[in-house]
């Protein structure tokens, strides 16, 4: 199937806007099974094969595009 979405892994260029997950700890939520996500690292257990990596440019503030595929 196709996804798309905005996952939020931006500088905050608005006031009104935090991104993830800088505005995690200010949430009052519960942990709810279901789902993981990983940052920095790779969970050999949910995953295998190739990972493509991909150059973030840091230079400039911004939103960032990545296609995936999968």
């Amino acid at each position: 199937g196709s996804m798309s979405g905005l996952i939020g892994l931006a500088f905050p260029l608005s006031p009104q806007c935090t991104p993830h997950p800088s505005g995690l700890p200010s949430l009052d939520t519960a942990e709810v099974p279901g789902g993981v996500f990983t940052l920095g690292g790779v969970n050999l257990t949910l995953y295998s094969g190739d990972i493509d990596f991909q150059d973030i440019p840091v230079s400039t503030p911004s939103f960032w595009f990545q296609s995936l595929s999968g």
